[in-house]
């Protein structure tokens, strides 16, 4: 039986020649694919061609139901604590004083009091007046101090825990997936799924002929994940933008979870972000992250993605190679483990308790 861990690469800047992608397929990548939250679709069409030329599957990959900062001037503004600044449903150039918020209809849908995490820059902005939404914006306040940049991923925190309204796929998204059933691909990542029915809507999308790859990364996502599970081919743990809706002491726990619950369902699951971080400045890993590649194969994933590491990252195709060298090294060992599963017992208990649904601070 062949158990060796798959790998998903990330393309970009530091991966964009055809010898580039002829030494990832020579170092056995699995598949490669382009986040379309950060290229266009003239990137995924030079993308998919040269994957094709070259011989390695592609995954389309969407945008999803997610909130961004639109454009800033400059690409960034650093907004001190205290600070009142005004977000706009209409598309506009942003600053330190204004900036809008995509999909512009998620105005309408905040609350005061709720609180709008963006990026991984720390900032915080806090809802302080929506009196003005008839006129196209609300008003925040700087909660906690940072950076707001262009095209910025925001998680909500609703004291009300209320789900929002989003359209789970984008104008871009679809046509991405067009390319996708033109080229032929067999695979689509859906970004930010949130119930089974968002994983209905991408088989309607993709005329249900490519295999839904289910990317769980949102607290949406977490109270639905036995439907989420059920109807996707796959699933893809995106640790990431996970991390800035729930604490991230939760990761390595709800992670178990969701492998242990995917593999009673038979399906096979990716783990992504962070796993080799310091490769993309420096030629080795950490420990921790070692560490944490080995727990993860350990606790039954059935792949691994790398993101920054080898789409903008200074040291890409040794980022592979050292992964495949801990993944084979892991695979080898555990082969022979009696109960690779013994965790299980863990992930079942933090099931029984709730441990998904639980509040995000207890």
């Amino acid at each position: 039986m062949n158990n060796r861990i798959k790998l998903i690469v990330t393309l970009g800047p530091s991966t964009k020649n055809e010898s580039d992608l002829r030494r990832l397929k020579d170092n056995g990548v699995d598949f490669v694919r382009v986040n379309m939250s950060h290229s266009s679709i003239e990137d995924l069409e030079y993308f998919v061609a040269l994957a094709r030329k070259v011989g390695i599957p592609f995954i389309i990959d969407t945008e999803g139901s997610q909130i961004r900062s639109d454009m800033i001037a400059h690409d960034a503004a650093y907004l001190e604590k205290g600070h009142m600044i005004k977000a706009y449903a209409v598309p506009t150039v942003g600053d330190a004083h204004s900036f809008s918020l995509r999909p512009g209809h998620i105005l309408g849908q905040l609350a005061v009091g709720d609180i709008l995490r963006v990026g991984f820059d720390s900032l915080a902005l806090c809802v302080s007046d929506v009196t003005m939404l008839a006129e196209g914006y609300i008003v925040l306040r700087v909660h906690e101090s940072g950076v707001l940049g262009s095209n910025k991923g925001i998680a909500v925190h609703s004291s009300a825990q209320k789900q929002f309204n989003l359209h789970p796929l984008t104008k871009k998204d679809h046509e991405s997936i067009a390319i996708g059933l033109r080229e032929q691909i067999g695979h689509l990542a859906a970004s930010f799924i949130r119930s089974g029915e968002y994983v209905d809507a991408m088989r309607k999308a993709s005329n249900n002929s490519m295999k839904i790859i289910s990317k769980v990364e949102c607290a949406d996502a977490l109270l639905h994940i036995d439907d989420i599970i059920k109807r996707s081919d796959m699933i893809l743990i995106d640790r990431g933008d996970l991390s800035k809706e729930i604490p991230v002491e939760k990761i390595p726990f709800v992670q178990k979870i969701i492998l242990k619950k995917a593999r009673e369902a038979g399906k096979e699951v990716f783990v992504a972000t962070n796993l080799l971080e310091t490769m993309v400045e420096k030629r080795s890993p950490t420990l921790a992250e070692v560490h944490d590649i080995v727990t993860t194969v350990r606790d039954g994933a059935a792949g691994v993605t790398l993101s920054a590491e080898t789409a903008i990252g200074k040291h890409p195709i040794e980022a592979v190679m050292t992964m495949n060298r801990i993944l084979k090294h892991a695979s080898l060992v555990l082969e022979h483990y009696p109960d690779k599963h013994k965790h299980d017992e863990l992930a079942r208990h933090l099931e029984q308790i709730g441990y998904l649904v639980k509040h995000h601070d207890t």
